[in-house]
């Protein structure tokens, strides 16, 4: 009997530890918008995925519109945000971005899944070191207004992006893009 269960445990320890490398893994391949997805984590604890979407210039004013559908399934939070790569550290990056991001996800009924327009002094930024170079994801999160929202709110939607940036004063050649991240890590 003792055999039998030392089997068993070792066998259901195997089976767990291939879940937690390999199973859960979003399908990126479905996904079928605009822009570039990416898978990222690599665990069980850190699946993700990120749809980067154009580049632009931050010291021009930029207007874009995209279609967003066939998400792959996660049910986590999702967050729409601006991601700049610099050279720049993180505080000196956020002095020079004086401008307004303003970005709405609409549903096919026409209801805001988001609807956020604020300077970029008031986003929230994560700066994360990727060997050559910062990246900065700003995303906001205020009592009225948010640049996240839950995956049942979209689930089998096709949804339209809108995104507005005014440039304020930004002198500084900075170039960044919107994000549409979900889970994961690097």
């Amino acid at each position: 009997m003792d055999e039998f269960n030392n089997k068993y445990i070792k066998d259901l320890s195997v089976i767990i530890v291939f879940l937690i490398l390999f199973g859960c893994r979003p399908d990126i391949s479905k996904y079928d918008g605009d822009g570039n997805i990416s898978q990222t984590g690599w665990d069980i604890l850190s699946y993700g995925y990120n749809i980067d979407f154009d580049k632009f210039d931050l010291t021009e004013p930029f207007h874009k519109k995209y279609r967003v559908s066939n998400l792959p399934v996660l049910k986590d939070i999702y967050s729409i945000g601006l991601c700049v790569n610099s050279n720049v550290s993180g505080d000196d990056l956020k002095k020079a971005l004086k401008g307004t991001l303003s970005i709405k996800l609409i549903n096919q009924k026409n209801q805001f899944l988001v609807d956020c327009s604020a300077p970029l002094n008031k986003w929230i930024y994560e700066e994360k070191w990727l060997a050559t170079h910062y990246e900065l994801f700003a995303y906001i999160l205020e009592d009225n207004m948010s640049s996240c929202f839950s995956f049942n709110n979209i689930k089998g939607e096709m949804l339209f992006l809108s995104v507005d940036y005014d440039p304020k004063n930004t002198e500084e050649k900075i170039f960044g893009s919107v994000r549409f991240e979900v889970g994961g890590s690097y």
